[in-house]
């Protein structure tokens, strides 16, 4: 519906193509930085050995993740937020080395799935940031 959108379009109010294509653009900027994300923990998976499988990015995870970066960075991932998500991903990856992976490694090879792991690091993440905001040590490390 958003390619449909076009500016000499009679069939839409000037002011609900404006709202499409703002929309439009708003999940563009998602879309990239999620993107972003998802190839930063599929970076940490492989180097830390945590999946038994090829990394497979869900619906469910997509949006685990833009929450994640929403919260990182403190945007909805409006006009003018490109620096709010840069930060966020640099966040991300300072974040990523102080996620506990005992837990992660004692999981037996079946249960290294990326549909079980990766909504498990995200998880871990999200702790980890509360214990920060909260002023907490956090949870111990692996």
């Amino acid at each position: 519906r958003f390619g449909e959108v076009r500016r000499g379009d009679s069939l839409l109010l000037p002011a609900r193509a404006v709202v499409l294509r703002l929309s439009k653009q708003r999940l563009q900027r998602e879309h990239r930085a999620v993107h972003d994300a998802l190839g930063v923990l599929e970076q940490f998976t492989k180097e830390h050995a945590l999946l038994s499988q090829p990394f497979e990015p869900s619906f469910a995870l997509c949006n685990g993740t833009a929450a994640l970066l929403r919260r990182l960075g403190g945007h909805s991932f409006g006009a003018g937020s490109e620096p709010a998500v840069a930060s966020g991903l640099e966040a991300l990856r300072a974040l990523l080395p102080r996620v506990g992976l005992l837990p992660f490694r004692r999981r037996r090879k079946r249960h290294r799935l990326p549909k079980i792991v990766v909504p498990a690091l995200l998880d871990a993440l999200a702790a980890l940031l509360d214990a920060d905001q909260s002023g907490g040590a956090g949870p111990p490390r692996g």
